[in-house]
């Protein structure tokens, strides 16, 4: 389930949200994994967290019909900087 969460962030260029099948088969895995007995477990506080928060984001961008490249924003988030510095605007 994390590369398909990831997807969005592993295309170069913009990634269409409008078009694109990812919730659908994060969906299906997810129910899937649900029903899997041997596997269920109670997830941390903190992944729940972080998952109602990619998830609300996914659904205003499908909602949105956004087209974001990901890519290139989670490049410049992460890339090493001088102390003090602050990312373009």
């Amino acid at each position: 389930m994390g590369e398909l969460a990831i997807e969005p962030f592993t295309r170069k260029g913009p990634y269409d949200f409008g078009t694109s099948d990812v919730l659908p088969r994060l969906r299906a895995r997810g129910i899937e994994l649900g029903l899997d007995r041997d596997f269920w477990q109670i997830p941390p506080s903190d992944a729940m967290l972080l998952q109602r928060k990619f998830g609300g984001l996914y659904l205003l961008a499908i909602r949105l019909k956004a087209r974001v490249n990901l890519h290139e924003l989670a490049l410049t988030g992460l890339a090493p900087r001088k102390r003090g510095s602050h990312p373009p605007a």
